[in-house]
């Protein structure tokens, strides 16, 4: 190339290239960047391009086994190289100097003695530029690429990002600059376009709507307008609470402390919500006509609440994102979708804030301003239902999107607004309780210790441990020795500090996020508390919540079950818990097929105690707590990969026991760790993992080089056919037990799921036919080789009924 008249840039962050450099050549370290020419490669090195391997032979490269001469590093290679220019310079000044005036001790010594790997060396780091390359230059001009090879590459390897680049590329240039147009964007705000808009949607067979809120609560805030998208190319906009007038706050000057506050007027372009309500809500309450909304829970939560029922619902972009790739941690809004996607940066809610006129809110932004922003929110859903609905055809996950998720975001859409009762008093006097012990704790740590100390501070935990009290270390971490919870459980032995701290910690922990927390979230309209439910966050499929975050309420303590006693029934009514028994040691069962432990299952037996008699070599009914403890551990932590390390901590015996119990555990259910070999070879051809019911989860780390990375992955392809799969069976139980109790015991109602248990609230004279019903759906709602049981209680209260 350079002879070609071409200026050439190497990039490259590897220093051998460098020798290349020259007036014509650079080099260009991305890592860093940084360009070096001549000029650069002097500055770092001490030498010209052309002297680095004349450098390199003396002072060698020991990462690409150049040995160069011993005593000789890079700053006395580079003097060197620099006084005399190259070896021969070099050499032909040391026999010039036969008294060893120049270059004179052990560094002539060495020179002497190892001149043959000098020259060695020089030849190993130099760079072939013989090699016959035989390119044409001209074919090696940019050209177009092949946009449907592509297209079939990038969609086979999920690369959905160059997928979209690849739209936009072959889109004309009007389009590029906004993918999605605003042509077909229309204002309603008369009754005859809204007749029309309603023909159309009606017509048109399938739409995507979005709301506009004054906030996010279903429960106290209120709609602001609507958004309608038959496709990509037509949209509405139907305002109904945009507020005009009231400003922000008078000026000191105007400032009448007798005036009451002006109140925002209504913008009188709106049609009435009363006449919008009555137009849309046969059209939303036809199942016929499929309904598309990005978390469509919420905007069909608002929608109950103003009278407008919704059914029909046949997408939601958030789920398919989740079901096509579950990762944890992935923003799935639809901005960030519109940029994955679609290569689309959508209006941000930002643009608008300043035509609000220093108004909080949606309301009080122009109604003018909101129709790009709210037609683009359920256009971008029309665009990504028609981008994700092949993908998902392609996965096979089209059936879990309506079959599972679609129906169980509106079951779950109602638990929210339903709510749980909360015992205030009782749980005011637990949050007073656990200050008080926390105190004492405090004070009595710092007895132990010998001296006062911050017990929440990490590093003045680590000096009284580690520094006073002379305790070993046993993990560190980039700040110091670690404080956590695993290594104050292995202190505790040794000393009484770490067992108070532990204490004090749970207790702190519960009072912060519960017991202080839950009082502050009953709402003033229900007196209820409504978690938030989340279907798109945890990779296994399972639920999680929010606000509060009821998965998460300890109850193998006594403080946590004391928590859940606080949870109450309303009135006249009952709680009942009905919680799966060993629902993922069952799925094991029937994954594995192992017939010991299907036996089991199948005689009722309790599971636990067999294995224990099988690993301990006692009758069943000989087996002892101990035993049976130890039995449970091995049984749930051998299907996530326990080591006999944490086995033994656990249990509290030797490692090489807990080593013998797993050889003896495996030895006894073979099928067992037969599966879990499958299960790991499955992931690690097809790169994904299933649940039972077609989960999909990825696993690009299975062929990471990293043997941590591949490790973490190999336990995640076990865990999830069995954690997902659990998970996928309790969403199929709730979405069945939902809609026989609302044609059936209408006046029971589904309010909480908590992991393998489902919490309702029921009137009392229907509670044992309730009961019944709750075994009799979540026992049928997955046909495993193995049977499903379900254990009910019944309480005033959570823990009563748990």
């Amino acid at each position: 190339a350079r002879e070609d008249g071409a200026n050439v840039t190497i990039v490259s962050t590897d220093k051998d290239l460098m020798q290349l450099v020259d007036e014509r050549v650079e080099m260009l370290d991305t890592m860093k960047n940084l360009r070096y020419g001549p000029a650069e490669v002097a500055q770092k090195w001490g030498v010209t391009p052309v002297q680095l391997v004349e450098f390199q032979g003396l002072c060698g490269d020991s990462s690409d086994n150049i040995p160069g001469v011993s005593g000789i590093g890079p700053k006395g290679a580079a003097k060197l190289i620099a006084e005399h220019g190259s070896l021969e310079g070099l050499y032909a000044a040391i026999e010039a100097d036969p008294k060893g005036k120049a270059i004179k001790g052990k560094l002539r010594e060495n020179l002497e003695a190892q001149r043959d790997a000098a020259f060695l060396s020089r030849t190993l780091a130099t760079l072939r530029r013989d090699v016959p390359v035989p390119l044409d230059w001209e074919s090696l001009r940019l050209s177009e690429p092949d946009r449907e090879s592509l297209r079939t590459i990038y969609s086979a390897l999920g690369f959905r990002s160059l997928l979209s680049r690849i739209a936009e590329d072959t889109a004309p240039a009007e389009a590029q600059s906004h993918p999605l147009g605003q042509d077909g964007y229309r204002l309603v705000t008369g009754a005859a376009a809204l007749a029309e808009m309603v023909q159309t949607l009606r017509a048109a067979g399938s739409f995507a709507f979005d709301t506009e809120t004054t906030g996010l609560d279903p429960l106290s805030d209120t709609l602001v307008g609507l958004s309608f998208a038959a496709g990509r190319e037509r949209a509405w906009y139907v305002p109904v609470g945009h507020l005009v007038g009231a400003d922000a706050g008078p000026s000191g000057a105007q400032l009448d402390l007798l005036a009451a506050p002006a109140e925002p007027e209504r913008d009188a372009r709106q049609l009435p919500w009363a006449t919008v309500r009555d137009a849309i809500a046969p059209l939303m309450a036809d199942a016929a006509i499929g309904k598309r909304a990005q978390h469509a829970k919420f905007d069909i939560q608002m929608l109950a609440a103003a009278g407008v029922e919704v059914a029909g619902l046949c997408f939601d972009p958030m789920l398919a994102d989740y079901l096509v790739d579950p990762v944890q941690g992935r923003s799935r809004g639809l901005d960030a979708l519109a940029q994955r996607w679609l290569g689309h940066e959508n209006i941000h809610y930002k643009d608008l804030e300043g035509t609000a006129g220093g108004k909080a809110g949606f309301a009080h932004v122009p109604i003018d301003d909101a129709i790009a922003y709210a037609c683009e929110d359920a256009q971008v859903v029309e665009a990504l239902a028609e981008l994700l609905t092949p993908e998902l055809e392609r996965e096979g996950l089209t059936g879990l999107l309506h079959d599972l998720e679609l129906p169980l975001e509106l079951v779950l859409g109602r638990m929210e607004m339903r709510g749980i009762a909360l015992d205030v008093p009782k749980m005011e006097a637990l949050s007073a309780e656990l200050r008080e012990r926390a105190r004492a704790l405090e004070a009595e740590a710092h007895h132990v210790a010998g001296r006062p100390f911050n017990l929440a501070s990490p590093k003045q935990l680590a000096d009284i441990l580690f520094g006073d009290l002379g305790l070993p270390v046993k993990k560190r971490t980039a700040s110091g020795p670690s404080t956590d919870q695993s290594v104050l459980e292995q202190l505790t032995e040794a000393h009484a500090l770490p067992g108070l701290l532990l204490e004090w910690r749970s207790l702190t922990k519960l009072e912060g996020t519960y017991t202080s927390v839950l009082p502050t979230l009953v709402h003033p309209k229900t007196g209820r508390i409504h978690t938030r439910f989340h279907q798109a966050v945890a990779a296994t499929g399972r639920l999680s919540s929010s606000d509060p975050n009821l998965q998460n309420i300890p109850v193998r303590s006594d403080d946590g079950r004391r928590i859940r006693d606080a949870f109450v029934a309303a009135p006249g009514h009952m709680l009942i818990a009905a919680d799966y028994s060993q629902i993922e040691l069952r799925v094991l069962a029937h994954l594995c097929g192992d017939p010991d432990l299907q036996a089991a299952f199948r005689d009722g037996a309790d599971v636990h105690a067999r294995t224990a008699a099988q690993l301990f070599g006692v009758p069943e009914a000989e087996v002892s707590r101990d035993q049976r403890s130890t039995a449970k551990t091995v049984n749930f932590g051998i299907l996530y990969g326990m080591s006999a390390t944490r086995l033994a901590r656990e249990q509290k015996i030797s490692r090489s026991e807990a080593s013998a119990i797993i050889e003896r555990y495996f030895a006894r259910y073979p099928a067992i760790e037969q599966w879990k070999s499958s299960a790991v070879e499955d992931a690690r051809e097809t790169g994904a993992t299933r649940t039972l019911l077609g989960r999909l989860r990825r696993l690009p780390e299975i062929s990471s080089k990293s043997r941590m990375a591949v490790a973490a992955a190999e336990r995640v392809a076990v865990n999830t056919p069995i954690q997902g799969s659990a998970a996928d069976i309790i969403k199929v139980a709730m979405i069945r037990l939902e809609n026989r109790l609302q044609a059936e015991m209408p006046d029971c109602k589904l309010l909480l799921q908590v992991h393998d248990e489902l919490l309702l609230e029921v009137p009392e004279a229907r509670v044992e036919a309730a009961s019944a019903l709750c075994r009799e759906v979540m026992e049928a709602a997955f046909p495993l080789d193995v049977p499903l049981v379900v254990n009910t209680g019944v309480g005033r209260t959570w823990l009563q009924a748990h």
